[in-house]
């Protein structure tokens, strides 16, 4: 009767395993690797929600996102962009090394300069040679401090964004570069290509 139980239980589990979507049961299987630009707010108004937004970038960025052999960009905006770390991810001690940058950085500048660092994120991005794909993140606490870069030189950069809403900060994934992929791509629509 017990070996007929655990028959039972074995192939229960051998069917609940091969039912699953692929996705639950496969490991990060990507081979191209993709350049990470992270452009986080230094401004004063991002200190009430700094804490919730470093540890939601470090969780959903650099834990989960990131693997060897991609480039990370790390740019803090305050009264002009800084970027605080640019290169390869190399091991775990590379990511622990972001994670306490991201920790160590304090907000409290006047302003946010936004548009240095997307600027300087679109630059770098355009010179990569090879496939690649380009994840650009921006987090924020302030409309007001995002302003200048929605209506001035920076617009053009956030012409394709998508916002994520949280409490107290917002976070902008934003295709650097796209103009021409996106012309491309209506052209070869058009022409039935």
């Amino acid at each position: 009767m017990t070996s007929i139980i655990n028959r039972k239980r074995l192939l229960g589990l051998l069917t609940a395993f091969f039912l699953l979507p692929q996705g639950v049961r496969a490991a990060d299987s990507r081979s191209i690797p993709i350049d990470v630009n992270i452009i986080m707010d230094g401004s004063a108004a991002m200190q009430a929600a700094d804490e919730g937004a470093v540890n939601w970038v470090c969780s959903y960025v650099i834990d989960s996102l990131l693997r060897e052999g991609d480039t990370l960009r790390l740019w803090i905006a305050g009264e002009t962009a800084k970027n605080e770390f640019s290169g390869p991810l190399k091991d775990e001690d590379t990511k622990e090394e972001i994670r306490k940058l991201l920790r160590s950085a304090v907000p409290g500048s006047r302003t946010a300069d936004f548009t240095g660092a997307l600027q300087e994120a679109a630059r770098m991005s355009a010179s990569r040679s090879g496939p690649a794909i380009t994840y650009t993140l921006l987090v924020t606490a302030s409309s007001a401090g995002l302003s200048p870069t929605l209506t001035g030189a920076g617009a053009n950069y956030m012409r394709y964004s998508r916002v994520m809403e949280f409490s107290g900060w917002r976070a902008l994934v934003i295709a650097l570069n796209a103009d021409s992929r996106v012309q491309n791509a209506a052209k070869a629509y058009m022409t039935g290509l």
